[in-house]
C-alpha cells in the first residue's frame, strides 16, 4: 500500500516495505519466527499476525524493531497461519508478508497458491520490487511491457522453486538503458496463469 502519489511530497510518506518470514525453528513446541530486517528510516516496528484459517488472521501483536517473535501457547492438532507487516511512524502499515503455517510439532513454509503481489514501491524510481509464491516449483515467465503492449525486457524466463519470492526491475530496457517516466506493465506467466501489475514509473 502507498499513501504518497507523488514524488516528493513533504507532508507524506511511502510505507514502510513488506518483510519476509525465512525462519521457524521448533524447540519443545516453542516456535521462534524470524524475518529479514526492514532497512527504511521511517520503520516504526512490526507486527505479527495469526489466525487459524489461511489469510484470515483474527490476532495480532507488536513487537517493536525486533525481527523475531516466540509462540509457546501452540494448541494441539490446531494449525496457525502466522504473517508479519512493518508499520511506519505516521500509522501506516505495509501488506502481508508471505505466510508460515504451524501446527504442534510441524511447520509448513509453501504458499498454496500462485500469487504475484503489487510492487513496492509504486510510483517508483529508479527500482521496484515484487513477491512471487509458488506453491510448487514451476517455469516462470515476467515481461515488462509499456502502455502500447510492445515487450520491453524479460525479467526472468526459468525455473523456480516452492516458495517465496522477491523479483526487482531496475526501470531500464533489454539494452540496459533507463527508461523514460510513465506506465509500464509487468506480467507474470505461470503455466496457463496470467497474473498482470500496473507500474508508474517517475524521473
Amino acid at each position: 500500500m502507498n499513501v504518497c502519489v507523488r514524488s516528493g511530497c513533504g507532508f507524506c510518506r511511502i510505507i514502510v516495505t513488506i518483510c519476509f518470514l525465512h525462519t521457524v525453528s521448533l524447540v519443545a513446541d516453542s516456535y521462534t519466527i524470524k524475518w529479514n530486517e526492514n532497512s527504511e528510516g521511517d520503520l516504526s516496528g512490526y507486527r505479527v499476525h495469526w489466525g487459524q484459517l489461511s489469510g484470515t488472521y483474527t490476532s495480532s501483536f507488536d513487537v517493536g524493531k525486533n525481527t523475531s517473535y516466540i509462540f509457546d501457547d501452540i494448541r494441539e492438532n490446531t494449525p496457525y497461519y502466522i504473517a508479519v507487516t512493518a508499520l511506519d511512524y505516521w500509522g501506516n502499515e505495509s501488506r502481508y508478508s508471505g505466510e508460515v503455517k504451524i501446527v504442534s510439532g510441524q511447520v509448513s513454509y509453501l504458499p498454496d497458491k500462485i500469487e504475484l503481489s503489487e510492487n513496492y514501491p509504486n510510483p517508483f524510481n529508479p527500482g521496484t520490487s515484487f513477491n512471487v509464491s509458488l506453491p510448487s516449483e514451476r517455469f516462470i515467465e515476467m515481461i515488462i511491457y509499456n502502455s502500447l503492449g510492445q515487450k520491453i525486457k524479460t525479467l526472468v524466463s526459468a525455473k523456480y522453486q516452492a516458495g517465496y519470492h522477491v523479483l526487482s526491475w531496475d526501470g531500464s530496457g533489454e539494452d540496459g538503458q533507463q527508461l523514460a517516466a510513465g506506465v509500464y506493465y509487468c506480467r507474470l506467466e505461470v503455466g496457463n496463469k496470467l497474473l498482470t501489475r500496473r507500474l508508474l514509473l517517475l524521473r
